[in-house]
Order: structure tokens, then sequence, then C-alpha cells
């Protein structure tokens, strides 16, 4: 399993660093079904259904509100 980190605004405002999993990284047994049909993102692309590693639960990533390495 590969470990991802992204930094981004949240919808209040404040910044966040998640460490999470890409779905496709997970093993097989560990999504319920209804969570993998539909695909991986919806909305043009903005948002990635993740695990996040530290709240242990699944969360969109929206790749609109990255914040560019290094700020």
């Amino acid at each position: 399993m590969k470990l991802y980190e992204a930094t981004f605004v949240k919808k209040n405002g404040s910044i966040r660093t998640m460490y999470y999993m890409r779905l496709k990284d997970l093993p097989n047994n560990f999504l319920p079904p209804k969570k993998t049909k539909g695909g991986h993102k919806v909305r043009n692309g903005s948002l990635e259904l993740v695990w996040d590693v530290q709240k242990g639960e699944y969360r969109y990533l929206n790749h609109d509100s990255l914040v560019p390495k290094g700020y």
C-alpha cells in the first residue's frame, strides 16, 4: 500500500495536511461494495474518495483546493 500526502484549504478556510491512501491501493476486502460503485472521482474529477489514515475514515479530497508544496 502506498501513502500519499496532500495539503489543502478546508471549507472553513483553515489549512490541513492529510495523509491518505487511494482506493485503488487498498486491499480488495477493505472497502464495502457500495463505496466502490460509481468510481473514485466525481464532479469533473475534482473530488476523490480516499482513506484518511489519521482519521481512520473515508474522506473526499478536493483537488481544486490543494496548496502547492512549499507554501
